[in-house]
């Protein structure tokens, strides 16, 4: 059986510059701040994100409401052109009658004087 040559350990002496650690702490500081920073700017950036939502939200909501107001306004307003039109072409009160209480909200508005009395005109002043 040969002989097996023994392995002989060598050490090597690792050569630091003077202060090479400090740097490498100072470097390690430096890319930690920077990663909280862009960590922070990245919260900071969804919290506006989320809250320009909300706002888009109340948005689109306050938009739909206008527009079914719009179309109801405007549906009460051909409707009440039609009885001003029919009244004028037949000189009968009870147009006015139906004119007036279609055009009058159910629940009088803040600061109105209500709706108007029960009974009907009485005709042409």
């Amino acid at each position: 059986m040969p002989a097996v040559p023994s392995i002989e350990r060598k050490s090597y002496v690792v050569f630091h510059p003077p202060g090479a650690g400090v740097r490498l702490r100072r470097v390690w500081l430096g890319l930690s701040a920077l990663a909280l920073a862009t960590v922070l700017l990245n919260v900071a950036l969804v919290l506006l994100i989320q809250r320009a939502h909300t706002q888009a939200v109340g948005a689109q909501a306050q938009r739909q409401l206008a527009q079914g107001l719009t179309a109801e306004l405007q549906q009460e307003a051909e409707q009440l052109a039609s009885l001003a039109r029919s009244y004028a072409a037949t000189g009968q009160p009870r147009y006015l009658w139906t004119a007036t209480a279609t055009s009058w909200p159910s629940a009088p508005a803040k600061g109105s004087a209500g709706r108007p009395s029960s009974r009907p005109p009485t005709g042409r002043r």
